[in-house]
């Protein structure tokens, strides 16, 4: 009735979620069924619901409760946990209301917004979906499944068995010493880091240069760079197009419609980057993605394997992702052992 289903980015964990759900409902026709699906990105909810109406084959099943969504009923309810704490849920909805929950991304259930969620509810069957249960805090999630995983495919296993398609990592040695940047809470300060990279002619023309080297066909990149902050992420979407790469840079000030148009610029080939911060870390799915950048250091495994994920989705005419990371001179508390064991 407690359940974690640990699977790599892109194999499928929301058609698990649904598939098990059609069971359940299957086998008590004469109950409600009732479902409430948690996450915290507004487009993660939104492939999830039109996922489920799949899966159930019914069109008009779920409503969301997230933004500008407000639902007629709550029946079956997609909701972002922003939601569920600004509208105090719990004091709508009594403990058993919902016989099926499920939470994606459940590496985030141990922060304190999960904790209300997960402690007023008494669901029948309790889900949680996730690509990495490890947290960089230590703390574990599995003490909410009694320290099991139900289901579990790790990235090697989902690219052997031809789920992802497989990658090549180039390791490049970058130029900018981070040694004596600030080093708190467990990472490198944002601002900090951003101040090295934004401006920083030298390191770009070393990027652009290993691009070169690397790519065999620029023409054929669709590409995603993964940037430390606002300021670095324009910065190199207009070093790249002066370099004559047409390049954008998108961020979560962006709009739902620019994030769209961007995507649909990247897949038609308009424009080969884009180059990202705080976005396309979870539930943005581009297959035809082929190159990532790793602009800036990545201390959290978790997303570390998200962005790496974002370009092994399988699709068409694609042989392999090419990744590029530039690593610098690190800070001593900066952990390589974790990043590289998650790629063996």
């Amino acid at each position: 009735t407690r359940n974690l289903v640990v699977a790599a980015t892109g194999t499928g964990k929301t058609v698990i979620s649904a598939l098990d759900y059609k069971r359940s409902r299957n086998q008590n026709p004469d109950k409600p069924c009732r479902l409430l699906f948690v996450a915290h990105r507004e487009e993660i909810l939104k492939q999830s619901m039109y996922t489920f109406r799949a899966v159930l084959k019914d069109a008009n099943f779920g409503e969301m409760f997230v933004g500008n969504y407000k639902p007629e009923s709550i029946d079956n309810l997609f909701i972002s946990i922003q939601t569920f704490n600004s509208q105090d849920f719990t004091a709508k909805t009594t403990q058993d209301f919902y016989d099926y929950i499920i939470v994606d991304e459940f590496h985030h259930a141990a922060a304190p917004t999960y904790q209300k969620l997960l402690k007023h509810f008494q669901p029948k069957i309790l889900l949680g979906l996730t690509a990495t249960p490890e947290r960089m805090d230590g703390k574990s999630v599995l003490d909410y499944f009694d320290n099991r995983i139900a289901a579990e495919i790790r990235l090697p296993e989902a690219i052997d068995r031809k789920l992802l398609c497989p990658f090549q990592y180039f390791g490049i040695s970058d130029t900018v010493d981070l040694t004596d940047v600030n080093w708190s809470r467990g990472g490198y300060e944002r601002s900090a880091l951003s101040n090295v990279y934004t401006g920083n002619d030298i390191r770009t023309m070393l990027i652009l240069k290993q691009i070169n080297r690397i790519v065999t066909d620029m023409s054929k990149v669709t590409g995603l760079g993964f940037c430390v902050s606002k300021e670095h992420a324009f910065y190199m979407a207009e070093k790249f197009n002066q370099a004559g790469i047409k390049s954008m840079a998108l961020t979560a000030d962006s709009s739902p419609e620019e994030r769209r148009t961007a995507n649909r610029r990247l897949v038609s080939g308009e424009i080969t980057f884009i180059f990202a911060v705080d976005l396309y870390n979870e539930g943005v799915d581009i297959p035809e993605i082929n190159t990532i950048l790793f602009l800036r250091p990545t201390e959290s495994l978790t997303v570390f394997l998200q962005q790496l994920g974002r370009g092994l989705r399988l699709s068409e005419g694609k042989e392999c992702l090419t990744v590029l990371d530039f690593i610098g001179q690190a800070n001593k508390k900066y952990s390589f052992e974790n990043k590289f064991s998650a790629l063996l």
